[in-house]
């Protein structure tokens, strides 16, 4: 667990993190982002985003094994 928590804690990534974020947005990028996410549709976004992951990765697991014989050959 420490390895996970030396390497993969958010302390850890933070500043690795925020220099992404510098790197591809604007601070008025990320005002937009706060504002939005504060909104009610952002908040109902977030709440569902795990829900809408987990059935993207059915679909495609599932499209991908239907379509084995295909992907093998």
């Amino acid at each position: 667990m420490s390895f996970i928590n030396k390497f993969f804690s958010f302390q850890s990534l933070d500043p690795h993190i925020i220099d992404i974020y510098r790197d591809l947005y604007t601070l008025s990028d990320i005002n937009g982002m706060i504002k939005f996410y504060s909104s009610t549709l952002g908040k109902q976004l977030l709440e569902k985003e795990p829900q809408t992951e987990t059935l993207l990765t059915q679909l495609i697991q599932k499209r991908v094994q239907e379509n084995m014989s295909q992907i093998i050959s």
